[in-house]
């Protein structure tokens, strides 16, 4: 549960890893803790999803992207 802003945004797939509350304000808090407890997580999602941001994607999308950059 984060508020949608920022790194949150890429972090969390609404709906299957996550969700996002839009005020910082305790009803909009509790709207989105709700939410979360009446939805169902897959593990593996969360996971798969979680491997996006290892070192190892990093390093190979700052790859790509030099590379591309040096190309243009």
């Amino acid at each position: 549960i984060a508020y949608r802003s920022g790194g949150a945004l890429e972090t969390i797939d609404e709906g299957r890893t996550g969700e996002f509350f839009d005020a910082q304000t305790p009803a909009s808090l509790l709207e989105a803790i709700q939410k979360f407890e009446q939805q169902s997580y897959s593990k593996e999602t969360c996971v798969l999803h979680a491997r996006k941001f290892r070192e190892s994607e990093f390093v190979q999308k700052m790859h790509t992207e030099i590379e591309r950059l040096m190309k243009s």
